[in-house]
């Protein structure tokens, strides 16, 4: 009987364990690919094979790209018949909104980037800051997912442009609902309720949307620019709130992406620092009985789980 064998297929089980990283897939599809009957021998031994084998994707020098960001839109228009309580929908818009402008900062960096629409449309702002999205391995914001993911999902694919609708995201106001139960979820009131020195900054209110885009109408050229530099400021001034309340809040926090295995570490790291200065904070199990580490990470004290295994090669790897 014809079975799987390590001098024939262990290469290609690796180049298949980097694709999907399931050891009991890789022997599946290997049986399959060579017409081999599959048993649960097959799958123990490609299991075997894969045990120590850890998948890198990336080197350990790698700096993972954390987008702190936010966006401001332009008013929509309408027109009605007359007053009262009434549905507007799309045959009623007359001006379509925009993204008036994007400001964005790297996690712990001191530098702030904006980009603005030009000649009233944000086709070109799309296109600029697409690229720093796409390559980013995790972004935050504030209602970030509702709202400014889909914008910018909407704004790309209105100009045919390529962006990462699989981007890990971190929106600190849906994980403020889900652990908190406090009287408000806005930026502002969040900032205020956990004592975040960086407040949201006092504009001169819509006013200030008026005049960056009703120029040549109502207002100058002048006022127009006075207004979009008040209104980048207010921009750079919440992505700052973002990261302040990020910092605050991110112990209490599930993650959404482990920077620990994204810089070429075991899984035992901590997933928001990627530091290895951990130790076992408490034992649990699943309902099914299966162990389970709860870990906190001495530098930044986040809380995470891992496996049994991983605990154990922790722990030898540490007694080594």
């Amino acid at each position: 009987m014809v079975r799987l064998n390590k001098t024939e297929h262990y290469d290609q089980a690796l180049e298949m364990f980097n694709n999907i990283q399931v050891a009991t897939q890789v022997a599946k599809d290997l049986c399959e690919l060579y017409g081999i009957e599959y048993d649960e021998n097959e799958g123990r031994k490609v299991r075997g094979w894969l045990e120590n084998y850890t998948v890198n994707k990336f080197p350990e020098n790698y700096t993972p790209k954390i987008l702190v960001w936010d966006i401001e839109t332009s008013q929509s228009i309408f027109k009605a018949w007359w007053t009262g309580k009434q549905y507007l929908g799309t045959r009623n818009m007359i001006k379509e909104p925009q993204i008036l402008t994007v400001a964005y900062k790297y996690l712990g960096e001191d530098k702030i980037y904006n980009i603005t629409w030009e000649n009233k449309s944000d086709e070109s702002l799309v296109k600029k800051f697409i690229k720093i999205y796409n390559d980013a391995d995790i972004v935050i914001g504030v209602n970030s997912i509702n709202f400014d993911s889909r914008w910018l999902n909407a704004r790309a694919a209105k100009y045919g442009l390529e962006i990462n609708t699989f981007v890990k995201s971190f929106d600190i106001q849906k994980e403020a609902k889900r652990v908190f139960r406090i009287p408000g979820y806005s930026m502002s009131f969040m900032c205020e309720y956990f004592g975040v020195p960086t407040q949201k900054y006092k504009h001169s209110g819509i006013v200030m949307w008026d005049m960056i885009e009703n120029t040549n109408n109502e207002y100058s050229k002048v006022e127009s620019k006075e207004a979009m530099e008040e209104m980048v400021k207010y921009n750079e001034i919440d992505v700052l709130a973002t990261e302040d309340l990020y910092y605050r809040l991110r112990p209490y926090f599930k993650h959404t992406s482990h920077l620990g295995t994204l810089t070429g570490k075991s899984k035992a790291s901590c997933p928001d620092c990627g530091g290895k200065n951990i130790k076992l904070y408490k034992t649990t199990t699943t309902e099914a009985g299966t162990i389970q580490r709860i870990m906190i990470c001495k530098n930044d004290d986040i809380k995470f789980k891992i496996s049994n295994t991983e605990y154990l090669k922790w722990v030898n790897e540490k007694s080594m």
